[in-house]
């Protein structure tokens, strides 16, 4: 394997890794397959489905972001989050470790 190679390699780790982290909290996966199920739904939506504070649900929506699994779209004053394809994924990862168990 060549240097460059490693290199990339390397910077696909950490991106695999992000990718990893925000699905381990369970509000997080949670509401990945909440927007897998719903579609596109605002904060308080999410908020009222989880029985979660306002401001919990929008640290993890903003950690969702971050990794690059939501993404959201402004429509008036509020904000209407989805699922990215890289969100899509990580739930279809998610329901298959969940079924995993059957």
């Amino acid at each position: 394997m060549k240097v460059a190679d490693v290199a990339e390699l390397k910077e696909e780790l950490v991106r695999a890794v992000e990718v990893f982290k925000a699905c381990a909290n369970p509000v997080r996966a949670a509401i990945l397959i909440i927007l897998e199920q719903e579609g596109e739904l605002n904060v308080n939506q999410i908020t009222l489905i989880l029985d979660e504070k306002q401001s919990t649900v929008s640290q993890h929506l903003r950690s969702l972001r971050y990794a690059g699994m939501v993404k959201g779209k402004r429509r008036g004053i509020e904000v209407q989050y989805s699922l990215t394809d890289l969100g899509k994924k990580a739930v279809s990862l998610v329901e298959e470790v969940l079924g995993g168990g059957k």
